[in-house]
């Protein structure tokens, strides 16, 4: 239990409530819900990048718009919350292991996403782009799995909130419900049309050389 509290495992830390500036936290709680749902795709089709490399990508460039959104929410949180914002203030500094884990999976994610597009335009796949995005989705992926033990508890509730406000268990109703929802749909729309743009038919309909993509992470 002592290990669970010091990740920041919520029932067992202790719970901050946010109601100065609720808004920003159910924003950056359902966008971070979406990731984690549509998360699974890049990484399943990377374990068979030789027949699966379309779906890799399409997935991968579908998530940005949302990661935009999440990263936004979370960023504008922080610097609110240094420059002394009076409602950021008044609901406290997060736990201290998301604190810790959040600037390197910020940094993780730039790079992983970065490096992919860099690949898709036509970099080099086997060089030195390739061992930036494979140690970028190791980072990631671990500090992932920490960042998300202090928020898989919380997160459920608070997008349930703004979802279903009558079977919520959140303590409070925050104004602007239907705006977050629409946020996050208009980020998940437009990651589709961004995905379909940077992937032509022409590249669904033609396949690469056997091999060509075997190390990509």
């Amino acid at each position: 239990m002592d290990m669970l509290a010091f990740a920041g495992v919520r029932p067992f830390s202790a719970h901050r409530v946010r109601t100065a500036r609720a808004a920003n936290s159910r924003l950056v709680a359902m966008s971070g819900l979406a990731l984690l749902i549509l998360l699974p795709v890049p990484y399943v089709s990377a374990l068979g990048l030789d027949s699966l490399w379309r779906v890799h990508y399409f997935s991968g460039l579908l998530l940005v718009p949302l990661l935009g959104v999440k990263l936004g929410g979370t960023g504008w949180r922080a610097v609110r919350y240094y420059l002394g914002d009076r409602g950021f203030r008044a609901d406290g500094p997060p736990h201290p292991m998301p604190r810790i884990t959040a600037p390197i999976l910020v940094l993780s994610t730039v790079v992983l996403f970065l490096s992919g597009v860099e690949m898709l335009l036509g970099a080099d796949r086997f060089g030195s782009w390739s061992t930036i995005h494979n140690g970028a989705a190791i980072v990631f992926t671990g500090a992932l799995g920490l960042h998300l033990l202090a928020h898989l508890w919380d997160t459920p509730r608070e997008v349930a909130a703004d979802l279903v406000p009558s079977r919520a268990t959140a303590p409070a109703k925050v104004s602007g419900a239907r705006r977050r929802t629409a946020v996050t749909v208009i980020a998940f729309v437009a990651g589709i049309s961004l995905a379909t743009a940077a992937m032509p038919v022409s590249h669904w309909q033609t396949s690469r050389p056997p091999g060509e993509h075997r190390h990509l992470g």
